[in-house]
């Protein structure tokens, strides 16, 4: 026998949905791409050093 105190909400009474999030890409300054420009080229530099280093 179905409870008669639990009654699920219409439809009206639901909060409303929050915004989905948003997935445009994010603009990033010029100083921002030089900072990570420099970090990759150190990492690679680092990688082929490494590389280097055990090959001689």
């Amino acid at each position: 026998m179905p409870n008669r105190d639990t009654q699920l909400p219409d439809a009206d009474q639901r909060p409303a949905q929050q915004p989905s999030t948003e997935y445009t890409p994010k603009e990033h300054s010029l100083g921002e791409q030089i900072r990570y420009a420099i970090l990759v080229a150190a990492v690679a530099g680092l990688f082929f050093g490494l590389l280097w280093l055990f090959e001689r």
